[in-house]
């Protein structure tokens, strides 16, 4: 069975054009990511300054942090009640497991 020139060429071009098709969404894909680490960096570098933030902000600043942080905010009798805003809520719940603990490292070496 042989395949004639034109077939080959077609397929040829197919295959260029799903090549260059999967390099186009390669590319968004690594935008996106530099995107989201860039993102993410400037939130935790927000996060750690947010009570210097909010200490030395204007009232109308202050409302706009915490309704950036917090949802449903209610005073019950002397209880405030609230919902924290995602991402936020992951920083909260950090403390509660044990995700974020070093891993014991492959290369144990002997003190001493």
């Amino acid at each position: 069975m042989s395949i004639t020139t034109d077939v080959y060429n077609k397929k040829a071009n197919e295959l260029k054009t799903e090549q260059y098709n999967i390099k186009v969404r390669l590319d968004k894909v690594g935008k996106a990511n530099d995107e989201f680490s860039i993102t993410v960096n400037y939130l935790l570098d927000i996060s750690s300054r947010a009570f210097e933030l909010f200490k030395s902000s204007e009232i109308d600043v202050k409302r706009k942090i915490i309704n950036f942080v917090f949802s449903n905010l209610v005073i019950d009798g002397k209880n405030l009640e609230f919902s924290i805003r995602k991402p936020f809520d992951k920083f909260v719940n950090l403390s509660k497991g044990s995700n974020w603990l070093r891993q014991q490292d492959s290369n144990l070496r002997q003190s001493g």
